[in-house]
């Protein structure tokens, strides 16, 4: 009895929620929205980007604080481009090179002549 109510207190199962449906269009369309915002996101962090932030101080005696706007850079981040390039274009940016060898099996009852 204990197990089932922890079990009815933690919420749906998966198939009891539908996730064992198909997904419906306006679920694609949001996870096409979704990679878009994080390719954008992604690219952003392999350039580097700057936002507008704000500083408040409060200083001592002082009976409202003080709001310093700034803006703050975030630099490219060199790990965020090899992968946006690697998988922008795998031609000219992956770690190796295709090699294309040819691998020849010769059966005989001589010993190979290595010479």
């Amino acid at each position: 009895m204990a197990v089932r109510a922890f079990a009815d207190s933690k919420g749906p199962t998966r198939e009891q929620a539908g996730e064992d449906q198909p997904r419906q269009p306006y679920v694609a369309k949001a996870s096409l929205q979704e990679n878009q915002r994080v390719e954008r996101s992604l690219y952003q962090r392999a350039v580097g980007y700057d936002y507008d932030a704000v500083e408040i101080f409060m200083p001592a005696g002082a009976k409202a604080p003080i709001y310093a706007p700034y803006v703050e850079h975030v630099p490219a981040d060199t790990t965020a481009a090899i992968f946006w390039l690697k998988n922008r274009d795998p031609a000219h940016w992956r770690a190796w090179q295709l090699e294309h060898v040819t691998k020849k099996y010769i059966i005989s009852d001589k010993p190979i002549d290595r010479g």
